[in-house]
């Protein structure tokens, strides 16, 4: 499926092509799937008996990925047990495959809130308003098998500009079971000024990702002229849910601008989430260090060639994980300090690089 947040995954998924040509979780259960506990050392590597089976065979790396976002997630809930996970391009995490069965599914369902889909009717290969094949929406919908069986919520972003395809956009997802959002700007800087009436608008309060009826994905501010602007612009909305970024520029949001946003223009309450990237490395984050440009830690694997100044990572690994999560100037920290209700979690299907690595690696081998 193609994408175009931040017109990152698509980037990525071009790269690995031109390379390769319902109860929660007890700590007992997450050990048993994933091979350790999510409470002990979340960002300090793994322990002795797992690393040993690492070095006998291959990283699982959609596993690896899972255990990622479940780490995230154990972390999170214990500053907040209401925090929640959203996860970008994430139905392949929910497929059963080689080496990763319906247990390890049902426990990732239980580490991630909803999932989030590009494309899904519109926006085929970068294009607004290109409808996206039958076959692409067949092989998401197979992925998607479990998460609808435990009714798990689905957004999905179509990328279209015209009255008549947002319509359309609006009724497919309808049929679909899709809460959707169209996309007026392959660059999410925009809030869409059409419908003029948003699906599903009320005032009611919305506590949890199951409520929502809507959403807002604004990830480039650049078009307001000001801090200002754009929380205003924020507020005057009533979706039920919107996803942003911490910062604005280089200063992240205050807690109180955080908090001004989950009141809908109409009075009721509704969702905060902030944007953060866990299968790459952004060199205009604040934790990017300037020396790594020349020399590069070991687990940074490459810069994306699509996006300059993304670098793909190798997201198991102890030093990746401890910019993430895990000490007060940590990512995940810091949005959780300023009081977003969640995280929205992108390149999720960041293990597809290091999977078809291995494949051209074994072929070669051959």
């Amino acid at each position: 499926m193609y994408s175009f947040l931040k017109v990152r995954s698509i980037f990525l998924t071009l790269f690995f092509l031109s390379i390769t040509a319902a109860a929660p979780l007890t700590l007992n259960d997450f050990s048993l799937v994933f091979g350790r506990d999510p409470t002990d050392g979340c960002a300090s590597g793994l322990p002795p008996a797992f690393a040993v089976k690492r070095a006998e065979a291959a990283v699982r790396y959609k596993n690896e990925m899972a255990l990622l976002v479940s780490e995230i997630h154990a972390y999170a809930k214990k500053a907040n047990p209401s925090f929640a996970i959203i996860g970008n391009n994430s139905s392949g995490l929910f497929a059963v495959s080689d080496g990763y069965d319906r247990q390890e599914v049902a426990a990732l369902s239980e580490n991630m809130e909803a999932i989030l889909l590009e494309s899904f009717f519109f926006g085929w290969k970068m294009t607004n308003n290109a409808e996206t094949p039958e076959s692409e929406r067949n092989e998401i919908r197979n992925q998607l098998a479990y998460a609808r069986e435990v009714k798990k919520p689905i957004l999905n972003i179509d990328y279209c500009n015209t009255a008549k395809k947002i319509i359309l956009s609006e009724t497919l997802n309808k049929k679909e079971k899709f809460i959707s959002f169209a996309a007026v700007s392959n660059t999410l800087n925009r809030i869409p000024l059409y419908p003029v009436q948003l699906s599903g608008e009320s005032d009611r309060d919305v506590d949890e990702l199951e409520e929502i009826k809507n959403f807002l994905i604004l990830l480039e501010p650049g078009v307001f002229r000001s801090r200002h602007d754009y929380l205003n612009a924020l507020r005057e909305t009533n979706f039920d849910l919107i996803i942003i970024d911490l910062f604005f520029g280089s200063e992240f949001l205050s807690r109180q601008e955080v908090d001004s946003l989950k009141t809908k223009k109409n009075g009721g309450r509704r969702l905060v989430f902030s944007y953060m990237s866990i299968g790459e490395a952004e060199e205009y984050r604040y934790y990017w260090q300037k020396s790594w440009s020349a020399r590069p830690p070991s687990w940074i694997e490459k810069e994306n060639p699509h996006w300059k100044g993304n670098f793909v990572v190798k997201y198991w690994e102890k030093e990746w994980k401890d910019i993430l999560f895990g000490k007060p100037d940590a990512y995940l920290d810091l949005i959780i300090a300023q009081g977003f209700d969640g995280a929205f979690l992108d390149i999720v299907d960041g293990w597809v690089y290091f999977t078809e690595m291995e494949k051209q690696n074994k072929e070669g081998i051959k």
